[in-house]
Parts: structure tokens; C-alpha cells; sequence
């Protein structure tokens, strides 16, 4: 259990510091070719908030089958 805590807090601020960064791109009033660029870090930010909660959602599996075993 505390290996998963670990994994829990550095997940947790992944997924906070992205969505953050997605959320200040997101509201910037960029115009033209800057506001393209703007929409591509947007973006990564959210691919990448997506991908800790997806992680997230695995390691939690993970942990329940883990469980159920013992």
C-alpha cells in the first residue's frame, strides 16, 4: 500500500500541474499565428493531464486486483 501512496501524490500533482497549465493557455487572448502555437501547448497540456488520470485509473486496477489476491 505505501508503494502506491508514493505513486498516488506524484500522479495527483501531475494531473493538477497540467490541468492548471492547459486551464492559463486556454484562457490567454492570443490573436494569429501566436494564437496557434497557444492552441498546440493547450493541447499538450491536456493530452498529457489525460494520460496521468488514465495512468491513475490503471494503477488503482491494479491495486484492487493486487488486493483481492492476498
Amino acid at each position: 500500500m505505501k508503494k502506491y501512496m508514493i505513486f498516488y501524490v506524484i500522479d495527483t500533482i501531475w494531473i493538477i500541474l497540467f490541468l492548471v497549465l492547459a486551464i492559463m493557455e486556454n484562457s490567454s487572448t492570443k490573436t494569429g499565428l501566436p494564437a496557434i502555437g497557444s492552441l498546440g501547448r493547450f493541447a499538450l497540456f491536456s493530452l498529457l493531464c489525460i494520460v496521468g488520470i488514465i495512468i491513475l485509473v490503471i494503477v488503482v486496477i491494479i491495486q484492487i486486483i493486487s488486493m483481492k489476491k492476498k
